[in-house]
């Protein structure tokens, strides 16, 4: 880990990750140890995620407050699930009392894990898409969506009228898809 962190020369880069180990560090061993059942163990996992977010600091530094906590707690929950599939790998060689049924259950887990894992990385991708779009199209898509308002309150709400409200959100939608999808 050192290492990692003498490659990064830049003094504001180190600000902002020691600003986030100290903000998200208690969190992330809590995961970590409510995963693993270890204390030393989760400290060697919290470890493990912190050289995957230096790896990806420009990614996770354009995202918002929320959109990084939940990157974090899924960066260490993953890093745990990682961890234990090589122990239970290991032990299903060298424990003979392992059932086939025990087997399959771990193998269902391990797979609604990683699915788990796909959706909070298409949400940070949707995320960082948001950011490039106009604040116009950022409320309305959060009022529609987000915070399920008709398009009667969201008219009152923005000044917009509300014959106009839905084709606003269709382009909204429309931009957000194209960013989303790289073709902006």
């Amino acid at each position: 880990m050192l290492a990692i962190i003498e490659e990064i020369r830049n003094e504001d880069e180190k600000s902002i990750l020691s600003d986030w180990y100290k903000k998200y560090n208690r969190i992330m061993r809590k995961k970590a140890y409510d995963i693993i059942g270890d204390y030393h163990t989760a400290n060697d996992m919290v470890n493990e995620a912190f050289i995957k977010i230096i790896q990806n600091f420009e990614k996770i530094n354009k995202l918002n407050c929320h959109a990084r906590s939940y990157y974090f707690v899924i960066t260490i929950r993953s890093v745990c699930i990682d961890y234990l599939r090589k122990n239970k790998i290991k032990s299903k060689y060298l424990d003979e009392y392992v059932t086939e049924e025990q087997v399959i259950n771990t193998n269902m887990s391990e797979k609604r894990h990683i699915n788990e894992f796909e959706k909070s990385e298409m949400y940070i991708d949707l995320s960082n898409a948001l950011l490039k779009m106009s604040e116009r199209d950022k409320e309305l898509l959060t009022y529609r969506y987000t915070m399920e308002m008709s398009s009667k309150e969201i008219s009152q709400i923005t000044g917009i009228k509300e014959s106009n409200v839905n084709s606003y959100i269709r382009r909204a939608r429309e931009k957000l898809l194209k960013i989303f999808n790289g073709e902006v």
